[in-house]
């Protein structure tokens, strides 16, 4: 049989998705037909526990030595080849720009060694956009969207796929990094969470019986946010290769010299393509 542009759109694209903004190795393979086919994390909780939060050059060097193996097993179990895939998307920003460097070289490499378009994706409009991918009845635009990662705490308006509207973000830090000095300051071990994470190390210590507690220096405190509407205080590929299924569907492929940004706000996602929101 003849494989024809037309027999192609037959049958359910696929993009192999890869995340390292922060400090996971993340590589999945997602379906047109709204399918997670595989979805392999890969922490490194443990480098950075004894600095009290992500070191930037030592996940960078995590990442490099991680990536090659979370695209190897993610393909071996979603069971296909690069050969099956229609696209290779990517977190392009925001986030720590070492990082993100990691999943867009092996994205651009990919995409020049097969000629499948590439697809710089935004974080948080993957983050925004989980729902149409993960709900079995996905909301319908317009919706309200908190998300709440690592480096991020936002209140969005979703108007479309490309179209965002933030209408609260953090005063100071996100949940996250307050996460992470929580956990140092109590002194509390990344290991006593389920998945190697503050966030979950921090549930897991709450549950425990009392037990004494270090001496910690209390403030400064953020002043309450007086007619202000503001915040005051994690990943996986999945989502980036639902979005970049999204761009691949209408023709919105970056080229191979493009690069990572690590500051990107969710409002201007697609306006390298002349897409941008609109108050």
């Amino acid at each position: 049989m003849i494989v024809t542009k037309a027999t192609r759109l037959l049958k359910p694209l696929l993009v192999l998705g890869l995340e390292s903004s922060a400090d996971d190795t993340c590589a999945s393979v997602v379906s047109s037909t709204r399918k997670i086919l595989s979805s392999v994390v890969l922490k490194q909780g443990h480098v950075h526990e004894v600095y009290g939060g992500i070191h930037p050059l030592h996940a960078q060097e995590a990442h490099q030595a991680n990536m090659g193996v979370a695209i190897r097993r993610a393909l071996q179990e979603a069971q296909v080849g690069l050969s099956d895939l229609d696209g290779i998307a990517f977190t392009r920003g925001p986030g720590m720009h070492g990082c993100l460097g990691v999943c867009a070289g092996a994205a651009k490499a990919l995409a020049g060694a097969t000629g499948l378009p590439l697809l710089g994706v935004h974080h948080m409009q993957a983050h925004a956009l989980t729902p149409l991918l993960t709900e079995e009845v996905p909301p319908e635009f317009p919706f309200l969207t908190l998300l709440v990662s690592g480096g991020h705490t936002l209140l969005v308006l979703a108007r479309s796929e490309t179209s965002f509207k933030i209408l609260a973000t953090c005063d100071d830090e996100s949940i996250g990094a307050a996460f992470d000095k929580a956990c140092r300051d109590l002194r509390i071990p990344y290991s006593l969470g389920n998945n190697g994470s503050p966030g979950s190390a921090l549930e897991a210590f709450s549950s425990l019986p009392s037990t004494p507690l270090p001496t910690v220096s209390p403030g400064p405190f953020s002043l309450a946010l007086r007619n202000q509407l503001a915040f005051s205080f994690a990943d996986n590929a999945a989502m980036i290769a639902s979005v970049g299924l999204s761009r691949l569907r209408r023709g919105r492929i970056d080229d191979l010299t493009v690069m990572q940004r690590s500051k990107w706000s969710i409002e201007e996602c697609e306006a390298d393509f002349g897409i941008e929101s609109i108050d």
